[in-house]
């Protein structure tokens, strides 16, 4: 009896250390897909149903953390310093800053040269990055007024992505999938949320599938996304145009715009919306007609606007491979590009003080390209 039991007690020991020797080996090796593992250590249903879920606190965040408070950036106090201004960013993976560092998010490159430039003006700038990935017009305008409110901001920046306007959230979809698991009891629950050695094994197994095979791990995890398979498909153009036709998704926007202008006015809080293009044939963009709608509704509701869309061409027809990652998220110079434009655009509102447009020029620096990128910035902004 007593040999038996020894034997159990060896074999849970061993499993045990087997078991913390392969997830070290994943976690540190980062093995597998990062979709699920990342999400599930990053986000977490929000208690708030408006915004369906939110940034994990202190959950990594590549060689950082997201800080205390659950969003991208550094440790920031709720009160401002003397002689502070603070710019609140909003959005989703677009501000958030999808496959770029947090320093590398146009929100840090702003407030690396706000407060370079302009030293000599005695005004220190933070700019608070609120952009969580896969978030809507409605979860954008939400965390505003449940999380970056709070933080006194002199300006909100708003960086709106077309697809602000639709309702399927790839995050809020596995969050779900993970929580239906999770219901199966405490060990399950356990394992998913600790052990990303366990949901490698589970991906694994469902690529075993020959479904799974064929369709690989981008189309395994996007499948259910319309936006995606309209990309891919080569009918993007219509899916936009459809997604602002469409009265319940063309509602979403509105209402989150009468949100936002509710807001800006009750707050006296000055607001600037980007409007970001699809990063996709630039050279012949055909979405003109949506931002042009889009355009209107900030305009008639008095909320600033700044459409990226000629500044980005222009950029695109030079450099195509060098702007965008993807259809939808820019790179570290598309960043530093969308940087520069709202840049331009605060000196010519005088949210900022600068003798002129010059203060930033040397952002062009950066890329290590003499593209004239600030004469092209302002002329674009003197245009509009």
């Amino acid at each position: 009896m007593r040999g038996a039991t020894s034997r159990i007690l060896l074999l849970c020991v061993s499993t045990g250390l087997g078991l913390a020797v392969a997830e070290f080996a994943v976690r540190v090796f980062n093995l597998g897909p990062e979709i699920r593992p990342v999400y599930r250590e990053n986000f977490r249903l929000s208690e708030n149903p408006s915004l369906g879920y939110e940034l994990a606190p202190e959950s990594p965040d590549g060689e950082s953390r997201i800080n205390s408070h659950g969003f991208r950036g550094s440790e920031v106090g709720l009160r401002k310093e003397a002689g502070t201004r603070r710019i609140a960013v909003i959005g989703d993976s677009i501000s958030f800053g999808h496959d770029v560092t947090s320093r590398q998010a146009f929100s840090a490159v702003m407030q690396r040269n706000l407060n370079r430039r302009l030293a000599e003006s005695g005004v220190r700038y933070e700019v608070l990055n609120f952009g969580v990935t896969g978030y809507g017009a409605t979860q954008a305008v939400e965390s505003l007024r449940s999380l970056a409110l709070a933080f006194d901001p002199d300006l909100v920046v708003y960086a709106y992505c077309l697809n602000d306007a639709q309702a399927y959230s790839l995050e809020m979809a596995n969050l779900r999938a993970l929580a239906t698991n999770a219901e199966r009891g405490y060990l399950d629950r356990f394992a998913t949320d600790r052990l990303r050695v366990v949901v490698l094994a589970r991906y694994g197994l469902q690529l075993l599938t020959r479904a799974g095979r064929e369709r690989g791990e981008e189309q395994f995890w996007h499948s259910d996304d319309p936006q995606f398979i309209a990309i891919r498909s080569g009918g993007y153009q219509g899916y936009y145009e459809g997604l602002y036709r469409d009265p319940a998704s063309l509602q979403r926007v509105i209402d989150a715009f009468d949100a936002l202008a509710e807001v800006s006015q009750r707050e006296s809080l000055p607001v600037l919306v980007v409007l970001f293009p699809l990063l996709i044939e630039l050279d012949r963009y055909t979405l003109v007609d949506v931002h042009q709608k889009l355009r209107a509704e900030l305009e008639s509701r008095s909320l600033g606007v700044l459409d990226l869309t000629e500044v980005y061409t222009d950029q695109f027809v030079e450099d195509p491979a060098g702007l965008a990652m993807d259809p939808l998220h820019p790179t570290v110079r598309g960043h530093r590009v969308a940087a520069l434009a709202v840049l331009y655009r605060l000196l010519a509102d005088g949210f900022v003080d600068g003798k002129n447009a010059d203060s930033f020029m040397k952002i062009e620096a950066l890329s290590k390209r003499g593209s004239g990128l600030s004469t092209r910035v302002r002329r674009v902004m003197e245009g509009s």
